[in-house]
């Protein structure tokens, strides 16, 4: 697989992505970042690396809009997210694609429920639901565990299915917390070729992950940042 460049050209909705004086802190584990203000790059697949524990998943899901810093402001367009209501930021929502480790399946809704919900909810019509669905089930080889229920199928496969559900939607922009981790190598394959194919055609424009995964790295990254004590730093 060979490395190349993002399509810089196509038009976007995310124009910038910034923190301001940004605090977050955990009672058993003190300041993960203390006054922190950054203006993290677009149209790049930017990878983030660090220790354990350095706030490199906490920095994503601040990023997504999941969770919100303990204080200071995360603007999104100029916009500070925590100021908006739920109808405000669900045009950044529906162009945001996120997976974070085992999180946020449903455990009652099988494994194509919890695919189909987020085209559901937010009553998407430019595409057939159930088809959508089935292409990344068949994508990622989920065909044999689609109507089971996450805590029937293995730990790989739940991470899969985060990993899927992050596309489901076919987002502009995608938030990924070591995402190749307890895959197959099959399945492995096929998330690095649907990441090559919605990059090199421009719809997939800008990615933050975290990973210590020499072939995304090597492949895929356009920017290293290190998430170590407090402070985020360009290292390629």
């Amino acid at each position: 697989m060979e490395a190349f460049k993002l399509q810089t050209h196509t038009e976007t909705f995310f124009r910038s992505l910034t923190v301001e004086n940004m605090s977050l802190y955990y009672p058993e584990q003190g300041f993960v970042f203390k006054d922190l203000s950054f203006d993290f790059p677009l149209h790049e697949v930017v990878v983030f690396q660090g220790p354990r524990n350095s706030g490199k998943s906490s920095l994503l899901k601040i990023l997504s809009g999941l969770s919100q810093p303990t204080s200071g402001t995360y603007k999104v367009n100029n916009q500070v997210i925590s100021e908006l209501t739920f109808d405000e930021f669900l045009p950044y929502r529906l162009r945001m694609g996120y997976g974070f480790d085992f999180g946020g399946l449903i455990s009652n809704l099988t494994v194509y429920q919890n695919l189909i919900l987020p085209l559901q909810y937010h009553k998407v019509k430019s595409m057939d639901h159930h088809d959508q669905v089935m292409k990344y089930i068949n994508l990622f080889g989920l065909e044999s565990v689609m109507n089971e229920r996450p805590a029937g199928i293995s730990g790989g496969m739940r991470k899969e299915v985060c990993v899927a559900r992050a596309f489901i939607m076919e987002p502009e922009l995608v938030f990924l917390d070591d995402p190749t981790t307890g895959m197959s190598s099959e399945n492995k394959r096929a998330f690095l070729n649907i990441l090559e194919d919605r990059l090199r055609n421009g719809h997939l424009k800008h990615i933050f992950l975290s990973t210590e995964d020499p072939i995304m790295i090597e492949n895929f990254a356009t920017k290293i940042m290190r998430v170590y004590n407090g402070e985020i730093k360009i290292v390629t």
